[in-house]
């Protein structure tokens, strides 16, 4: 049996665990320390997580998703983002946002309802930020050389409207 629900207090090394293992850019303990969680629970067991914190008083930002392999690319994620969704809506806002990692977890936000409405390149001298009018079209690694960057990521963006 399935469920998504927050983790408990005695699962936190389990949650923390997993978010090391799959979300290595993000410290456990800040994972755990997010204001939203959840948790996949499979038979009792932890196999996927979700978690974020408000970036303004109306839009939600989502800072981790993961589940482990070999229980992904099977729907749970799809129903983990969907949980996170409403519990967000249920708490008052109007919309979620994420940073991408790149490749096939851009495609997963899209295929979610996410539009790419940004592209953030870091520099030396600060962050540019870049809208995003055609996705497709946009070379990231290009744009990124252009402006001296560093590194950079898309920014997805869906409006959370009554889905139900």
């Amino acid at each position: 049996m399935e469920a998504i629900r927050p983790p408990r207090e005695e699962e936190r090394a389990a949650f923390c665990a997993l978010a090391a293992e799959y979300l290595p850019d993000i410290a456990p303990a800040r994972a755990w320390d997010m204001p939203l969680r959840l948790g996949l629970f499979l038979e009792g067991r932890l196999i996927g997580l979700a978690f974020g914190q408000a970036r303004s008083a109306r839009e939600f930002c989502l800072q981790g998703i993961a589940v482990a392999h070999p229980y992904n690319a099977q729907g749970r994620g799809r129903r983990l983002l969907r949980a996170l969704e409403d519990e967000a809506r249920r708490r008052g806002f109007a919309a979620l946002s994420v940073g991408s990692a790149g490749g096939y977890v851009e495609r997963f936000y899209q295929k979610n309802g996410y539009r790419a409405v940004e592209l953030k390149i870091r520099t030396p001298r600060g962050t540019v930020v870049l809208p995003v009018l055609d996705y497709a079209a946009m070379d990231k690694a290009a744009l990124t050389a252009q402006h001296g960057g560093t590194d950079s990521f898309f920014v997805f963006y869906k409006a959370l409207g009554d889905e139900s």
